[in-house]
């Protein structure tokens, strides 16, 4: 008797465990739930922002480009160079603002002047490098990213795919003990609305945002 009736309560609890589903409900607290899936545009080594091609939030398509870069060692340490140089020229003029510079200063002023300008003649031949879209999506282009020297592996541009949408949410632990990848997930859309109000509702085959009942 007992052996039949341990038989028939673990039978009825995989009955329990496979029809009965679990609802959790994750808030976004400031941070977007659901995302488009991000794809990130890096290069394996140091590169300078030569020219950025396309807008902030832009459509492209796979394979478009979006920014020239140069990661040339050689050259992206000549442009940090320059750039160290640049400064330290601003440097001196805002102090020869203030008092004349001695005669060191202005001898160094006139170096770094003409370094500049021999720089200028240089840059030009640069060996530039096209970054392309790897898929289509909406481009995230960062502000003043055009001069930036971008370390190896960092993000250069960010392409996001709005038709592969992506869900963050924690579950319970009841529910994540029987969690498997594969498994079908149902997923409903919870507004907030005035005082902490839910309000629930889905998209209909149209597109249509459809209320269905407010809590």
């Amino acid at each position: 008797v007992f052996g039949y009736l341990f038989v028939t309560a673990v039978a009825a609890a995989i009955a329990v465990l496979w029809f009965v589903k679990g609802d959790d409900v994750a808030r976004a607290d400031g941070n977007p739930l659901i995302k488009p899936n991000e794809h990130e545009v890096t290069r394996e080594a140091d590169a300078v922002v030569l020219n950025v091609l396309v807008q902030n939030h832009a459509d492209v398509t796979a394979g478009q480009p979006l920014v020239s870069v140069c990661d040339d060692p050689a050259w992206v340490r000549r442009y940090q160079a320059a750039q160290h140089s640049d400064s330290l020229a601003a440097a001196l003029d805002r102090t020869a603002a203030r008092r004349e510079l001695t005669p060191d200063e202005e001898a160094l002023r006139e170096a770094l002047k003409h370094a500049s300008e021999q720089w200028e003649v240089r840059r030009g031949r640069m060996p530039k490098v096209l970054l392309r879209a790897p898929l289509s999506g909406v481009a995230v282009v960062a502000e003043g990213l055009a001069g930036k020297v971008v370390p190896a592996a960092a993000e250069v541009v960010r392409v996001l795919d709005f038709d592969d949408l992506r869900i963050s949410a924690v579950l319970k632990a009841a529910n994540l003990t029987y969690a498997r990848v594969g498994h079908p997930v149902k997923v409903e859309i919870l507004m907030t609305y005035g005082n902490g109000e839910i309000l629930r509702g889905d998209f209909d085959r149209s597109g249509q945002w459809r209320w269905k009942k407010r809590h």
